[in-house]
């Protein structure tokens, strides 16, 4: 599936989960998504093999499952 510049997603590398929202594609460096892990401004590189697209519903249906759910709420109501 492909990942667009404000998707929810979930960054899953295979040992842990958190939720993000994809703030834009990385020009410099294909493969790549600049996501906001966090109730600040500071979006992390992330190679986008390890993002999956979500829903909202989802979201908050499996927020226990995330390390940063105390930003869920925030990272929700970010937009690009």
């Amino acid at each position: 599936m492909m990942i667009e510049a404000g998707q929810l997603v979930i960054y899953d590398p295979g040992y842990k989960q958190e939720i993000g929202r994809v703030k834009k594609l990385n020009p410099r460096k294909k493969g790549t998504a600049f996501v906001w892990y966090s109730e600040g401004d500071t979006a992390a590189c992330t190679n986008m093999d390890h993002l999956y697209p979500v829903d909202e519903r989802y979201a908050r249906e499996h927020a226990c499952d995330f390390e940063n759910a105390y930003a869920l709420s925030a990272i929700i109501n970010k937009h690009i």
